[in-house]
């Protein structure tokens, strides 16, 4: 667009301006911030220029002109847990009670659907971020794991996650049902999530199955975490031991 390099406060508006019709205005204050970076070493006040109160305003500007409504996801409720729970039989699948135990596993401790499978693409994988058979533990009314270190932990010292049952479900002996058939069937298998080919659970593997329950509600990955904090939200848990 015939535009000078140097990142004045004009040039950086309208930056501003072209970006937030192309993606979420949110968003661009991130990009501008890596962009003056990059640009400091040869223009010592480009940072100077993004604090302007012209940027400032022009950033809340797009944000009130071309943001979009958060679109939030469909929550798990009781109730779809229960059904799940219910259509178990002594005769289910592996598979069946592989994806019980996880859907009780996130709903319950308020985990992401990234935290308990990898991705559908390999090249984006990290098994480091899997969960281990080893660091799991079962007593008599709850079981837990360490949960490696994920996008929210900062120091990368991972989590202890203690699940007890909830709300009426016993997800600790679905969870004890299903840690018996992985190990008489990959006892050597050094994590905890195995399908019944041998591999890691994956997104789409889970999303396929949770859509089986009810096909035409608005499920995604988050739908687990936002259903365990509205269900705790109802049963009168402070906001800020929710968050």
């Amino acid at each position: 667009h015939s535009f000078p390099f140097n990142p004045t406060p004009d040039t950086l508006s309208f930056f501003i301006v072209y970006m937030s019709h192309h993606i979420e205005p949110c968003s661009v204050g991130s990009y501008l911030s890596g962009i003056c970076d990059r640009l400091e070493i040869y223009y010592l006040d480009a940072h100077q220029n993004k604090e302007s109160q012209l940027i400032k305003k022009m950033l809340a500007g797009m944000k009130k002109l071309c943001s979009k409504p958060i679109c939030c996801k469909q929550p798990i409720t009781r109730t779809h847990l229960l059904t799940v729970v219910n259509s178990l039989s002594p005769l289910s699948s592996y598979d069946s009670i592989l994806f019980t135990a996880v859907l009780l596993t996130g709903t319950c401790s308020l985990l992401r659907l990234g935290e308990l499978t990898v991705p559908d693409n390999p090249a984006l994988r990290n098994f480091c971020k899997v969960v281990g058979r080893d660091s799991v533990e079962v007593d008599k009314s709850s079981f837990l794991f360490w949960l490696p270190f994920h996008k929210a932990d900062w120091l990368f010292e991972g989590n202890r996650i203690v699940i007890p049952s909830h709300w009426g479900i016993d997800s600790h002996s679905i969870f004890r049902r299903y840690l018996h058939l992985r190990n008489a069937s990959f006892p050597f298998h050094p994590h905890l999530w195995v399908t019944p080919q041998g591999s890691v659970s994956t997104r789409d593997w889970f999303m396929q199955r949770l859509h089986q329950l009810e096909p035409d509600t608005c499920w995604a990955g988050q739908s687990m975490r936002a259903g365990s904090a509205t269900a705790m939200a109802e049963d009168g848990t402070p906001p800020q031991i929710v968050q």
